[in-house]
C-alpha cells in the first residue's frame, strides 16, 4: 500500500468505507471500517488479548498492523499493560523487533499500531518450505536476539512461540 488510491483499489467491491467504530462495541472490524485515523484493510489473526488487522494510516501514507484489544479481554490492567508495552517498544530499536508507531483509544476500543511486516509464522514457514536445520537455527537465533533486546529493555514477552 503506497497511497490512498491503493487502499481504494484494495477495498473496491467490499462496500462503503464510511462505517465508524463509534457505531459498534465489538473488536471485530470489516474491511473499509475505520478506527480513529486507521482504515481497516483485513483481519490478520487473533489471540487471547486482541485481534490484529492490516490497516492503512492516511496521515503517514503507510500500511500498519493494528492490534485491537478484545472487548472481553479488556480491563484497566489490560489497557495499562498495552500502554506500557507500547511505550517500552517505542523506545526499542532493533532489526528483530517490530516498531511501534502509535497507541490510542476511541470509544471502547484500545489499539496499538505497529510496523506491518509481510510474512508467515514460523510454523507455516517450516511446513511450506521444509528448511534445512541450519536455516531453522538461523531464524531462531534472530528471534532470540530480538527477545534478548526486549528483555534488556524491560519487556517480558509472555507468549513467545512459533505462531507469534
Amino acid at each position: 500500500m503506497g497511497s490512498l488510491q491503493d487502499v481504494e483499489e484494495t477495498l473496491a467491491g467490499d462496500g462503503p468505507a464510511s462505517a465508524s467504530s463509534s457505531l459498534r462495541r465489538s473488536s471485530d472490524f470489516a474491511a473499509g471500517e475505520t478506527l480513529g485515523r486507521y482504515m481497516i484493510l483485513e483481519r490478520l489473526g487473533a489471540g487471547g488479548m486482541g485481534v490484529v488487522y492490516a490497516a492503512y494510516d492516511p496521515s503517514l501514507d503507510r500500511k500498519v498492523a493494528l492490534k485491537v484489544l478484545r472487548d472481553g479481554a479488556r480491563s484497566a490492567g489490560d489497557e495499562d499493560e498495552l500502554l506500557n508495552e507500547a511505550q517500552t517498544l517505542a523506545k526499542l530499536s532493533h532489526p528483530n523487533v517490530v516498531a511501534v508507531h502509535d497507541v490510542g483509544s476511541l470509544d471502547d476500543h484500545v489499539w496499538l499500531a505497529m510496523e506491518f511486516l509481510q510474512g508467515v509464522s514460523l510454523t507455516t514457514w517450516r511446513k511450506e518450505h521444509s528448511p534445512r536445520w541450519t536455516e531453522v537455527v538461523e531464524v531462531m537465533v534472530q528471534a532470540g536476539r530480538g527477545l534478548e533486546a526486549a528483555h534488556r529493555a524491560g519487556i517480558l514477552h509472555r507468549d513467545f512461540k512459533p505462531d507469534n
